[in-house]
């Protein structure tokens, strides 16, 4: 399920750029953002790319939409493991709360030279 974080750029017409949050605020798909002068961020969830894209070509076609910018996306997908974490560069603290996951412990696995 890709989620994306979007900057719209709101219409200097405060009424159009309100009309358009508040058209954004009902749907599902959008947790909507506090808006801060012309921009208004916006987190987008979408079923799969295709949906992505055709909500994005949406939020486009609003009249109180001057542009999208798009800061942020996430693919959450199973089929990719979490990447290692090299917990010997992390407090005791901090590296406590991988335990049980994966990372690296030994310093085979990062040798001087070596990226």
């Amino acid at each position: 399920m890709p989620t994306s974080g979007l900057v719209i750029t709101l219409s200097a017409d405060a009424e159009l750029a309100a009309q358009t949050r508040a058209m954004l605020m009902v749907r599902r798909e959008f947790t909507v953002g506090e808006r801060n002068d012309h921009w208004l961020p916006v987190a987008m969830e979408a079923s799969d790319d295709a949906g992505s894209r055709d909500l994005h070509d949406w939020l486009h076609s609003l009249p109180g939409v001057e542009f999208v910018d798009v800061v942020y996306v996430n693919f959450d997908d199973d089929k990719y493991p979490p990447a290692a974490v090299d917990v010997r560069r992390l407090s005791q603290s901090d590296a406590s709360q991988y335990e049980g996951e994966n990372f690296l412990t030994t310093d085979a696995a990062n040798k001087p030279g070596e990226p």
